[in-house]
């Protein structure tokens, strides 16, 4: 069974899925989280961890049916590649930038499409989905969903606020039924345009991690990463290991914080931001202020003042009425309190930052002694597990999570490494191809692109 977060919607896991957002505007949560040994899954492949993880979280799919959208959703992966586990120097990183798009996104994105055929073909009921990314969800929605016939998805987009690769990506995908829409503002204001439509478009779902559906086949790559260290001798069965994760609307880092709920011995989690650096300040003080001045950066999967997914962790430490105090003072002054009774729940989670001088200083010294190329969130995670090191002087083994590849950010790494490709042909293609609407459009153009689509 799955619940709102706010407390008065109760549905199935299927249900949840295909509902995205819940009828009094939380968000689902597991009331149940399953255990799993590590010990019992050291000899899966990808697809069976993946498999045996998302059985347990929706029993009201038949087990052979999940098998069958993994092995679907796998065979988008271009290469053997799925989630693996590199050693680079001293330091480990779990790429997760093998998929279609080359994001960490394409890991749920390119099952939740299935998920979603298989709902409307037994619940009869066809839906739109309408997304707001500040990057690389919209590439990787659009990509999985062109999979399904006669999938409708609506992506909106923050104008000037991605890389070229990125907007070139989704406006690549474009067709009668896939729109990718730049809208006048940044990310917090495409996603709260999007709750907007929410509440008057019953007919709407959504891809975002909002959808409880994108955050549960991402327990996977943490699972699989500790039992490819263990099988690979860098670590013995049961010591616990970090992750230091790009964090931008919190659900990567949330399904390490599931994954560790379930068995997964994992010490801290390492929450990394750019200056947009909400979620640093709230795991070191405590208090959630979105109050602050919005940065456009280089790593712009990161550029959000408001962290959605934050209140299903408010949920899983202090309960329904904890999220209601809590969304309610965000919603009336901007900001909250935790309550100090949970302080310590929270230490599982480390705050760090980085700026753009910061990651860049970072992506550049780690190429020169290592060979290795990071992206610029990948180097921002890299960046503050560093910090934390020298903070805390932890030893625990700590894996970097690299959530996308470098190639997505010509516009930053070429000022880096002189003779990298430069996005001047993208730019130029965009700017052919771009759709801008203002937030005052919204509602009016919204409404006319929707009949269109369900004609």
């Amino acid at each position: 069974m799955y619940k709102s977060t706010r407390g008065s919607d109760c549905r199935t896991g299927l249900e949840a899925i295909m509902q995205g957002l819940a009828k009094d505007g939380g968000l689902f949560v597991p009331t149940f989280i399953p255990k799993l040994s590590i010990k019992s899954v050291l000899n899966d492949e990808y697809s069976q961890l993946a498999v045996r993880i998302l059985t347990a979280y929706l029993p009201d799919i038949p087990e052979e049916t999940l098998k069958v959208m993994v092995k679907a959703a796998i065979s988008t992966f271009p290469g053997s590649k799925i989630t693996p586990v590199i050693k680079v120097g001293e330091s480990y990183f779990l790429e997760l930038f093998h998929g279609p798009t080359k994001a960490f996104k394409d890991i749920a994105l390119s099952l939740l499409p299935h998920l979603y055929q298989f709902g409307e073909q037994k619940t009869k009921q066809k839906r739109v989905i309408l997304v707001a990314t500040s990057g690389d969800t919209g590439s990787a929605t659009l990509a999985g969903f062109s999979q399904i016939p006669h999938a409708s998805v609506i992506v909106f987009y923050p104008y000037q606020g991605i890389s070229p690769y990125q907007e070139h990506q989704m406006l690549s995908y474009s067709s009668q039924n896939m729109h990718s829409i730049a809208i006048q503002g940044n990310f917090d204001v495409c996603q709260s345009l999007v709750k907007q439509l929410f509440s008057t478009y019953p007919l709407l779902t959504s891809a975002n991690s909002i959808n409880i559906g994108r955050l549960l086949p991402q327990i996977t790559y943490y699972f699989y990463a500790y039992k490819e260290l263990v099988n690979n001798n860098h670590i013995k069965l049961g010591e616990a290991i970090n992750f230091s994760v790009p964090t931008g609307n919190f659900g990567n880092i949330l399904a390490g914080y599931l994954a560790r709920r379930m068995g997964c011995p994992i010490h801290r989690l390492l929450c990394c931001s750019n200056q947009n650096n909400v979620l640093t300040d709230f795991f070191r003080t405590g208090i959630y202020n979105r109050n602050r001045p919005f940065y456009t950066t280089n790593s712009p999967s990161m550029d959000i003042v408001v962290s959605s997914n934050l209140e299903r962790l408010l949920w899983w430490i202090g309960g329904e009425d904890e999220v209601n105090r809590c969304m309610k003072l965000l919603d009336e002054t901007g900001t909250y309190t935790i309550n100090p009774h949970h302080q310590s729940a929270y230490q599982l989670f480390y705050g760090g930052f980085a700026t753009v001088e910061e990651t860049n200083a970072t992506i550049q010294a780690v190429y020169k002694t290592n060979h290795y190329m990071m992206d610029p969130h990948t180097a921002v995670a890299y960046k503050v597990m560093n910090d934390y090191r020298k903070e805390t002087h932890d030893q625990h083994l700590t894996v970097v999570v690299s959530t996308a590849s470098y190639e997505k950010f010509m516009d930053t790494m070429g000022p880096l490494f002189p003779g990298l490709p430069s996005s001047g042909d993208w730019n130029q293609d965009n700017e052919a191809q771009r759709t801008v609407w203002s937030q005052e459009e919204v509602q009016g153009r919204f409404q006319l692109l929707i009949k269109e689509m369900i004609k």
